[in-house]
């Protein structure tokens, strides 16, 4: 690595020396010399303990100045400034030597704090944090107030990664070639630099800056530089092996893509094998989730770091998006805690499900519970079923089970290609009409009727009658539509019917 001046002067005053750098902060520092008048050789960074005057090394000379207080000891500070070139020397080796021997992102992040001084983290293009130094999570703000939304260990609250989402600007800056400053909603500043494969943005570098510093000293942004050229080229040899992008791709999360999406072509003793393998079994009881996000959402942006989220939430558990949708499938057997039952186990499913729908521009479909893995595609289709349905008759709910929508599933099925009308109770269509053409209510008053079980009373109060009124309207029905109420095919049929004309 080539050390330049600035990163000389940034090192001196992390060490606490009271220096300040004249001339150019790019300038190549091969060597350290004392300032003597006339000095000016290339590539050498003096070193003066008596006033300077600037003019005498433009920025854009080829020598600079690190200026000490006058009366300074020059032996003192002659070996101070060396010791901060081989400082800069030193940790730039550490990196290149981390690099080779495969060092994790955690180690990596630990190298960068120790030598820049601000708390850094490492996230992918889903705002997931791979990595992050000790220190982040407190300095950026992300552990403050206690409402911050759905929030797991080592990745941003889901509350704070919506707003950077909504955040045009955080947006546009995955365009950026170079370091760039970024100030948040409250006030605070970045430095972030991108990792690209081509033109293709991966990852984001994220230092924080101190409490009321607007820009970081020119010698750290040359330090970060040479950190993030690292940092990207262990990113692109070894982000393979790491956790949560490899999940995705894992034996689990592949079989589930093709029980949900393609179950024809999964061989029943391969997927025994491969739950085998996560302690699952394909008897176990599971749930599967439906999760669709509206146009206008970033989705592109979030897909991951939700699925990340969500498998984070009650153990035992696989998400996958496609198509502007996530699947969740969630092995309820296994991630009991303790005595816990399935009942309680689906109650932490929901409670994670409705923490994730309140912040972000999503709903979702929750299928019944079954015990048979292979039986996913299925279970899939009941949480798109419960999601379609329950739109239309709730649209104000955040979620939808299929287990409340399955009268709505079966009517509309029971219909087919035909209109409601056309399979409708005959009956009942005649009382339509005749309502439609004499002002009457028998149509509504023979559900009723029907609906509580045939009680003459119940009826009555029911409709705000007296009972010998609805006696009277029984008898006009009998003749209008003449139906045996003693025939639950048919009695069945009218109710139906009833629901299908929305009656």
């Amino acid at each position: 690595m080539q050390v330049l001046a600035a990163m000389v002067e940034f090192a001196l005053l992390r060490d606490g020396h009271d220096v300040h750098l004249v001339g150019n902060p790019e300038c190549v520092v091969d060597r350290i010399s004392c300032h003597h008048p006339g000095a000016r050789e290339r590539g050498v960074l003096y070193v003066a303990c008596e006033q300077v005057r600037p003019a005498a090394f433009p920025l854009n000379g080829k020598a600079s100045v690190i200026c000490w207080p006058e009366g300074s000891s020059a032996t003192e500070a002659l070996a101070a400034t060396y010791d901060a070139l081989r400082t800069a020397e030193t940790w730039a080796s550490s990196l290149g030597e981390a690099l080779l021997r495969g060092a994790t992102l955690d180690d990596f992040m630990t190298l960068g704090r120790d030598m820049l001084g601000c708390a850094i983290a490492y996230f992918d293009c889903n705002l997931i944090v791979l990595a992050s130094s000790d220190d982040y999570w407190l300095s950026s703000g992300l552990l403050e107030g206690e409402d911050e939304g759905l929030s797991v260990e080592g990745q941003i609250p889901s509350r704070r990664a919506t707003g950077l989402v909504e955040d045009l600007d955080y947006l546009h800056a995955a365009e950026i070639h170079g370091g760039f400053y970024y100030e948040d909603a409250f006030n605070r500043m970045f430095y972030g630099v991108n990792t690209f494969d081509g033109d293709e943005y991966l990852a984001r570098l994220v230092i924080t800056l101190p409490a009321g510093v607007k820009r970081l000293h020119r010698g750290q942004e040359q330090l970060i530089d040479v950190y993030h050229a690292r940092l990207d080229d262990l990113f692109l040899r070894f982000a393979g092996n790491a956790g949560i992008i490899s999940a995705q791709h894992d034996s689990l999360h592949v079989l589930a893509r093709s029980v949900i999406l393609d179950a024809d072509t999964v061989d029943a003793e391969d997927a025994t094998s491969v739950l085998r393998s996560y302690g699952w079994s394909a008897q176990d009881e599971y749930v599967v989730a439906k999760l669709v996000f509206f146009e206008g959402v970033h989705w592109d942006t979030v897909s991951l770091y939700l699925c990340g989220l969500l498998e984070r939430t009650i153990g035992n558990n696989c998400a996958f998006s496609t198509d502007r949708e996530i699947v969740w499938v969630a092995n309820l057997t296994r991630a009991a805690r303790g005595e816990e039952t399935s009942d309680q186990v689906m109650k932490r499913f929901i409670k994670a499900l409705v923490a994730m729908l309140r912040e972000y521009a999503c709903k979702a479909g929750v299928s019944g519970r079954y015990s048979n893995f292979l039986l996913g595609r299925g279970s899939y289709l009941e949480a798109g079923y419960a999601l379609k349905y329950g739109q239309v008759r709730d649209p104000h709910f955040w979620y939808y089970r299929f287990e409340d929508y399955l009268l709505d599933y079966l009517l509309v099925q029971s219909a087919g290609e035909l209109s409601a009308m056309q399979v409708c109770h005959p009956a009942l269509a005649a009382l339509r009409a005749h309502d439609a053409e004499q002002g009457t209510d028998f149509a509504r008053t023979l559900v009723c009727f029907l609906r509580n079980n045939q009680n003459t009373t119940q009826s009555a109060e029911e409709l705000f009658i007296h009972r010998t009124s609805l006696m009277r309207r029984m008898a006009q029905i009998k003749v209008i539509a003449p139906v045996d109420l003693d025939d639950q095919d048919q009695v069945l049929h009218l109710l139906i019917s009833a629901k299908l004309l929305g009656i």
